[in-house]
């Protein structure tokens, strides 16, 4: 029976140590996506990584204020392994929105990567595979502290809620989601030759994987079913956002058609396509696919300007 006693204390007292820990690592730096699930959402930013990074939300607010679209503005865009469009990615869209939003206003930004698969892959295998995301292995995406999110996909030690070791001064996580990216930080400047080193290697990583990928009728249906869930929710924008002009034209020689078929697609369920892969930007990236910061807030603004102009098109 003591023995008993002594383990049964044991084992308390090592969840208790475990849960001390989980707290304190909540009250700082946990990982660049934590702060995307820590409140209730009454607009948001979708897609894959480009997104994350090149959309300020609170530039939106800011910028577009009179329209009263329903806040907070959440920057909901993560990367392919999370937040590629279909199924699981829209009952967690469902799940973050406040039920009694009437005004919101969605981005959805569209890449050839954000509907893609593995090669072979069923409807039901890729449903699973998304699973294995951060999505699919957080029950509730609202909360704060997000105690769910760190015990089932916190992945390095604990102790790090005492000792930082993870977090990069070029690297700022918001609270809205947005992930933030700074050439200069209080330690250091990044120098032009590192950025295109990251260019390079970026640009081999997306050829890589590439080779492993193969366009999705389960990911573009999955994003047919997220426009018309949200066209009741508020107003729907699908966006292409700017990169590198190699990178465009990478993606472009692999998928040809993809700015006619999501013309098509915007045209038929009656929502703007802003391409603005079309024209020449001086958004500066620090990777060729992912802005610094300034320009990340310029995008934003460029966008907001041209969000105000179609809505106020479509009232004339």
């Amino acid at each position: 029976m003591k023995f008993i006693l002594k383990i049964s204390l044991f084992c308390l007292l090592l969840m208790a140590t475990y849960l001390f820990f989980v707290d304190k690592l909540s009250e700082g730096y946990v990982d660049q996506y934590y702060h995307k699930f820590t409140q209730e959402s009454g607009s948001l930013i979708l897609g894959l990584s480009r997104a994350d990074q090149n959309i300020a939300p609170k530039v939106l607010e800011h910028e577009l204020r009179a329209l009263k679209f329903d806040m907070p503005i959440t920057n909901f865009a993560i990367n392919l392994d999370h937040s590629a469009y279909g199924q699981l990615y829209l009952q967690g869209i469902k799940d973050k929105l406040n039920p009694k939003l009437n005004n919101g206003l969605f981005i959805l930004s569209v890449t050839p990567g954000a509907f893609t698969a593995p090669l072979k892959m069923d409807d039901e295998a890729i449903f699973n595979l998304d699973k294995k995301g951060v999505i699919g292995k957080t029950a509730n995406l609202k909360q704060s502290p997000n105690y769910d999110y760190i015990i089932n996909n916190y992945a390095n030690p604990l102790y790090n809620g005492i000792i930082n070791l993870n977090s990069w001064n070029h690297h700022i996580a918001h609270d809205n989601g947005w992930n933030e990216f700074v050439l200069v930080s209080h330690s250091d400047t990044l120098k032009h030759d590192d950025m295109l080193f990251w260019k390079t290697q970026t640009i081999k990583y997306y050829r890589k994987k590439n080779e492993l990928l193969e366009v999705s009728k389960y990911r573009i249906n999955g994003f047919v079913d997220t426009i018309e869930y949200l066209k009741t929710k508020g107003h729907v924008f699908m966006v292409r956002l700017p990169a590198d002009a190699d990178f465009i034209e990478f993606e472009n020689s692999n998928w040809p058609t993809f700015n006619q078929e999501f013309d098509s697609i915007a045209k038929h369920y009656q929502v703007p396509f802003l391409n603005y892969t079309l024209q020449n930007t001086n958004y500066k990236t620090y990777d060729g696919s992912h802005m610094l910061s300034q320009s990340a807030k310029a995008y934003t603004k460029q966008l907001s300007t041209d969000i105000k102009k179609n809505l106020s098109k479509n009232k004339e």
